[in-house]
């Protein structure tokens, strides 16, 4: 019997010493197993090579189940919802629905967007303009989104009596080629 661990316990140390680049598991997770080949199990069932960064590995081991691709598909359904529940002048559900959204997943512009004009129809326009500055600063790349968050900024300003600010919001967005 005892001969039997050892020669476990050889057969398992001359294992980890031919694999480099282990990766680091953070945050409670579970021990690393190996497995054949030179890949590893993190515990979470997700499979990784000894050759993937610590940044790949955190990305592939957020605390989520789902893969990363499904948050943006969730993040797409949730606006629909909160365009369909606008349409019905629920505004308040429709709000829910869209700070959800922004939970799920914070770098967003179009949830920003769609926030802000949540709360123009709310008759809430300095919540509206913050939405639209956080909107416009992730926005880079899109110009669409950018046109329609400064018209948005361009309303929240012109709601709150700034008329000289609105006209350069106005401005700024038609300044943007589509």
């Amino acid at each position: 019997m005892r001969f039997l661990w050892m020669s476990l316990l050889l057969v398992t140390m001359a294992g980890c010493a031919t694999h480099q680049n282990v990766p680091v598991v953070s945050g409670g997770q579970k021990e690393p197993v190996y497995q054949s080949g030179n890949s590893i199990n993190n515990g979470n069932g997700v499979i990784i090579k000894p050759q993937e960064d610590r940044e790949a590995l955190q990305a592939k081991t957020i605390h989520s189940s789902k893969p990363i691709h499904d948050t943006k598909l969730g993040v797409v359904k949730l606006l629909a919802s909160a365009e369909s529940y606008s349409l019905k002048r629920k505004y308040a559900k429709a709000q829910s629905v869209l700070e959800r959204a922004q939970r799920i997943d914070p770098k967003e512009p179009k949830v920003y967007y769609e926030l802000a004009v949540i709360h123009l129809k709310k008759n809430q326009p300095r919540q509206a303009e913050q939405l639209c500055k956080k909107g416009l600063s992730l926005s880079h790349g899109n110009p669409i989104l950018q046109k329609e968050l400064w018209i948005a900024m361009a309303k929240a300003l012109d709601a709150q009596g700034k008329k000289q600010k609105a006209q350069r919001a106005l401005q700024r967005a038609y300044q943007i080629k589509v």
